[in-house]
C-alpha cells in the first residue's frame, strides 16, 4: 500500500488501532493537505514538507532531479503528475527514484493499471455518467482527483457539494479537490462535511520560491488544523451497520425463492 493510500485511510477512519499493534498514531485531521508544486525542485519539496504538507506532487519531467526531491520530502508521500497518453514506461523513472504515487488522466494507456509499486490517482469530472464513475471503483486506484475550484468559482454551493458526494458515492474512492484560489473556513468545513478527503494547493497558490511555498503551506496547514475533526466514529458505525443489512436482504431473497419453489 502506498503512503498516500495510508494517509487516506487515516483521514477516513482515524488513528484506530489495527490488529494487535500499539504503535502511536497521528492526530485525526479534517482534510489532507497536498502541495502541487510548479516544478520538481528539492528546495521547493523541502519547504512544503517542513511547513506541514501531508503529500507533495509536481509535473513529471524527464530531466527532473527525482531522487533528490524524494529525499527532500523527509518521508512524506511524493508523486508526479502525468498528462495525456502516457504509458507504463513513463512511470519507471518515478518508481526507481522512490516516488510514492502518480497522477494521470483517463487518456493514459490502460497498461499503467498494472503498476504495483506506485499508488495511482485518476482525474475525474462531475459531468461523467453514473456508469463510468461506478466503473472507476473497479480499477486499482488509490484516489480520484476532482475538478479544481478556480479563481472564477463562486463560493461553494449546495449543488457543488452534491456533485462531489455523487462522485464519492458512485466511485467509492477517496477524493482530492484542487484549489486554485483561497478557501474560507466555511468552505473548508463544507468540503469536509461533503466527504472530500484532501485539498491540493495549485501551483498558482504556492509560488515558485521556497519562501513562497513554505509560507503558503504553513497558512493552509494552520487553517485545516483549526477545523473540527471529522465524525470518524459515526462514519465507521454507519459502514458497520450497512453490512448486516445487505446480508439480510440477500437472505430474504433466498427465502422468498425457496418459498416460491416449494409452492410448485
Amino acid at each position: 500500500m502506498s503512503k498516500l493510500a495510508q494517509q487516506f485511510r487515516r483521514i477516513r477512519f482515524g488513528g484506530a488501532q489495527v490488529g494487535f499493534t500499539s504503535a502511536p498514531s497521528a492526530p485525526d485531521r479534517a482534510l489532507l493537505l497536498v502541495a502541487s508544486l510548479p516544478r520538481c525542485a528539492p528546495e521547493l519539496v523541502a519547504a512544503a514538507a517542513e511547513r506541514g504538507a501531508d503529500a507533495i506532487m509536481f509535473p513529471a519531467n524527464a530531466g527532473a532531479p527525482l531522487r533528490e526531491a524524494v529525499r527532500a520530502a523527509g518521508g512524506r508521500a511524493v508523486g508526479a503528475r502525468f498528462q495525456g497518453a502516457v504509458g507504463p514506461d513513463a512511470l519507471a523513472p518515478c518508481r526507481e527514484a522512490g516516488c510514492d504515487f502518480a497522477v494521470f488522466d483517463l487518456h493514459a494507456e490502460a497498461a499503467i493499471l498494472a503498476e504495483r509499486q506506485l499508488g495511482l490517482v485518476a482525474g475525474v469530472a462531475s459531468s461523467w455518467e453514473d456508469s463510468l464513475l461506478r466503473a472507476l471503483g473497479e480499477l486499482p486506484l488509490d484516489a480520484l482527483e476532482g475538478e479544481p475550484i478556480n479563481a472564477g468559482s463562486p463560493p461553494l454551493r449546495i449543488r457543488d457539494l452534491l456533485r462531489l458526494r455523487r462522485m464519492l458515492a458512485l466511485a467509492g474512492r477517496p477524493l482530492m479537490v484542487p484549489a486554485e484560489r483561497d478557501l474560507s473556513r466555511a468552505e473548508l468545513e463544507a468540503l469536509t462535511r461533503g466527504g472530500v478527503d484532501a485539498v491540493a494547493l495549485a501551483p498558482g497558490l504556492l509560488g515558485d520560491s521556497a519562501a513562497a511555498v513554505g509560507g503558503a503551506v504553513a497558512q493552509w496547514r494552520a487553517a485545516i488544523d483549526a477545523l473540527p475533526a471529522r465524525e470518524l466514529r459515526r462514519r465507521r458505525e454507519r459502514a458497520a451497520a450497512t453490512l448486516p443489512v445487505a446480508g439480510l436482504r440477500r437472505a430474504e431473497v433466498e427465502d422468498e425463492e425457496d418459498e416460491d419453489g416449494g409452492d410448485e
